[in-house]
């Protein structure tokens, strides 16, 4: 349905409604419909404006509703707008408070009886995992034997795991990182990839999603799968994770990550990577490959296609990279989100006294797979200098 084009319209109050699902969107539009039900109009995104009293189904499938409100008195002055404001507020706000789990940015500018007020709705779970995963905090109870029971160390692939629409979002906002200042890159001969610093790159929704893997639910999620019995810890710096990509001719030697975070000094314990790959085909390589103690095989080796969640435990052992050169067309590349936790301590099995970068390692047979990464003056410094006199330094140059 088209609105009438009208030449002299009225100054015009506008509400923008970040809506997080269709229970949300129904209730805020009954109580927005009460200011003016002939004279409301519902505008999806860049899309044909929509009367407001169409099948909520057709409003907005991007979960963002514009709503503009023309006066039904055009010559009214402030008094009615101040009048129109408190009734709004009052309406709106209370609904806010009652529907709960909700954060509320309002912007309020009035120019030439111009109102504008933003209405903020947090995502849920719901919105970003695959919904016929119910309980996530049971999800990760169903999958604890298939994860510890994992060779060659404890490790999961899981697809399907997120919504698809959303994961689309973040796919297609993922940046191209060479063309990105303030992005690490890594070219030497055992890793030629880039790598986003910290979430300044991040899409919106990216951000959103980054964000939700670092929430409550999912540190829920993670500590049942794993069964570790300290408490996991996320990593809101995204030091050495966040967004990765890799292009053609791109590689990862087999390695074990660095084992502890450079600021908190926790012991790193779990790796979490989203693949973002549509339509990745086998030809084009870059599988992750999970290898021995011995690096004698690779016991699995997973292609990163799109929603799909590689899950497994860090240690000094636990090697794990893609060697091969990617193979992929120039105009694709291989992408990803990681995320790590911490916890504070770590079982004596697995303690090493020594803070250390990441570790490469030669694949049994393969000649000059790897090269020794030269020595650096913070290498110098960790093994010579104590710990606590290292964390007392970094406390005072903070």
């Amino acid at each position: 349905m088209k609105l009438k084009t009208v030449q002299k319209r009225p100054p015009t109050f506008r509400l923008k409604v970040a809506i997080s699902n269709q229970t949300q969107k129904t209730r805020i539009l009954r109580i927005v419909k009460k200011l003016s039900p002939k004279k409301l109009y519902l505008q999806q995104h860049a899309h044909v404006a929509k009367l407001v009293n169409v099948a909520v189904s057709e409003a907005v499938e991007d979960c963002l509703l514009r709503v503009r409100v023309s006066p039904w008195a055009p010559k009214a002055g402030n008094l009615w707008l101040s009048a129109f404001l408190f009734l709004f507020q009052m309406l709106l706000l209370p609904h806010q408070i009652l529907c709960g789990k909700r954060s509320i940015e309002q912007n309020l500018a009035i120019k030439t009886l111009r109102l504008t007020i933003f209405v903020r709705s947090e995502h849920t779970a719901m919105d970003f995992i695959n919904q016929s995963i119910t309980d996530l905090k049971q999800f990760g109870k169903d999958k604890h034997q298939e994860y510890i029971s994992a060779s060659p160390f404890p490790s999961i692939v899981i697809d399907n795991f997120f919504n698809e629409e959303m994961l689309s979002k973040v796919a297609n906002e993922f940046p191209d990182l060479s063309k990105l200042a303030d992005v690490k890159t890594y070219d030497n001969h055992n890793e030629k990839k880039l790598e986003a610093k910290g979430e300044r790159h991040f899409s919106e929704t990216g951000r959103l999603l980054a964000h939700f893997l670092n929430s409550q639910p999912v540190l829920q999620f993670l500590q049942e799968l794993t069964g570790i019995k300290e408490t996991l810890l996320p990593d809101p710096y995204f030091v050495g994770g966040g967004y990765h990509e890799i292009k053609p001719g791109g590689l990862l030697k087999v390695h074990a990550d660095f084992n502890k975070h450079e600021m908190t000094f926790l012991d790193r314990r779990i790796n979490l990577l989203v693949y973002l790959n549509k339509d990745w085909e086998e030809s084009y390589g870059g599988n992750f490959e999970l290898w021995d103690k011995d690096m004698t095989r690779a016991y699995k080796k997973v292609l990163p296609i799109f929603n799909r969640i590689a899950i497994f435990s860090t240690t000094d052992f636990s090697f794990h990279g893609h060697p091969d050169a990617l193979s992929c067309p120039p105009d694709r590349s291989r992408k990803s989100l990681a995320l790590y936790y911490y916890t504070n301590g770590r079982p004596k099995s697995e303690l090493n006294p020594k803070a250390h970068a990441t570790l490469f390692v030669d694949r049994a047979g393969v000649k000059g797979d790897t090269e020794k990464e030269p020595l650096t003056f913070r290498d110098v410094v960790v093994d010579f200098v104590p710990p606590i006199l290292l964390r007392t330094v970094k406390k005072m140059i903070r």
